[in-house]
């Protein structure tokens, strides 16, 4: 017990919070003035639609309280937004002041009918057309006089503490996949190298290798693949935690905050790599491969791309001189190793460090 109560006490001296008690024309003026970052780029990850925008002005209009939104303190002064950038864009976007990533000001939302509001249908906030459907004065001061409770972690806090408390606010029985908490984590560490990540994941060999769905690619699949790709490559599997997806968190975030590491020349390493396997496999790259039938077949498994691409790349001069007939049975080999159906049905933490030892195994070129 005493164990517990110093961690207890540890861990909570880490992090300072406050709370406040806000009306949204405050925080509508603090947006304004660029003193809130709501992180716009989050938005290809935060999916509301229209109907879902038009129930929180709905619930905002009926008195109903809205939960509380979390916010990072920067050293700079600036709120940054953890948790509740969808409440607080749709808020903006309907009062016609919300920018997008380049600072424009974006087109106003025209609200839907709601379940106890249905005459919100084709409403708008403000127009200079007086004929056009709009709010009245006092209905839009009723909105900015509504309450909003801040949570605010300030910047003397831990340094990942502003990362902690979105991942925990974000996963778990929320509509955001893994991958999707992982983009809004590298945005908020270094926008700069997200946009980098995002141009591989659009590699045309990379994507010719790994056919995906729709959905899976509107889920950001294909950004996970590269995620993994590196990581992979760089981060050990010595102490791994019991989630997967935790240490590709933790690890991306390290590798961004490594000087030593530089994302351009992963790049290039990507895209030598893929070209590689593209033109040696195209689609049939990460497919199973079938003893019996002497081909590869079925859909692309995740097991072939972690012990083929790391570990490939990471001699990608010996293979790219190495003749077709060769590497193709090198992939044969690692399919045929002993250990590799077995690993690829562990579990993920698991199966990810047998994976890559046996690429390391099977594509050593000592």
């Amino acid at each position: 017990m005493d164990d517990l109560q110093s961690q207890i006490d540890s861990a909570s001296r880490s992090i300072f919070t406050d709370s406040y008690s806000m009306s949204v024309g405050e925080v509508m003026s603090m947006y304004r003035d660029k003193e809130i970052d709501v992180h716009p780029e989050f938005q290809r990850a935060f999916r509301w639609e229209i109907d879902q925008k038009s129930s929180l002005i709905e619930s905002i209009l009926l008195g109903i309280p809205m939960p509380p939104i979390f916010i990072f303190h920067r050293k700079d002064g600036i709120w940054d937004v953890i948790d509740g950038q969808q409440r607080l864009s749709t808020i903006f976007q309907f009062a016609g002041i919300y920018r997008d990533e380049d600072g424009n000001i974006q087109d106003k939302i025209q609200l839907v009918k709601t379940k106890f509001l249905p005459a919100l249908e084709g409403i708008v906030w403000e127009d200079d057309n007086p004929d056009k459907y709009q709010l009245t004065a006092s209905q839009r001061l009723l909105i900015k006089r509504a309450k909003i409770d801040i949570k605010l972690l300030k910047a003397t806090s831990d340094a990942n503490a502003k990362y902690d408390l979105f991942q925990r606010l974000n996963s778990g029985g929320s509509h955001l996949t893994p991958q999707e908490v992982r983009t809004c984590l590298v945005i908020m560490e270094d926008r700069s190298f997200y946009e980098k990540l995002h141009s591989m994941s659009q590699n045309e060999d990379f994507r010719a290798t790994l056919p995906l769905t729709e959905r899976a690619l509107s889920e950001q699949e294909d950004l996970e693949f590269v995620i993994r790709f590196i990581v992979a490559r760089h981060c050990s599997t010595d102490s791994l935690p019991s989630s997967l997806h935790e240490h590709l968190d933790n690890s991306i975030i390290s590798l961004i905050r490594d000087n030593a590491f530089s994302i351009d020349n992963e790049i290039c390493i990507f895209n030598r790599t893929f070209k590689l396997l593209n033109n040696l496999f195209g689609g049939d790259c990460f497919k199973r491969y079938s003893h019996q039938k002497q081909q590869f077949e079925g859909a692309t498994t995740i097991s072939a791309f972690e012990a083929m691409a790391p570990a490939v790349s990471k001699r990608i001069d010996y293979y790219e001189a190495l003749p077709e007939d060769e590497f193709k049975r090198k992939v044969i080999e690692m399919h045929n190793h002993p250990n590799y159906t077995q690993a690829a049905a562990r579990r993920s933490t698991d199966r990810f460090r047998a994976l890559i030892a046996i690429g390391e195994e099977v594509f050593n070129v000592n």
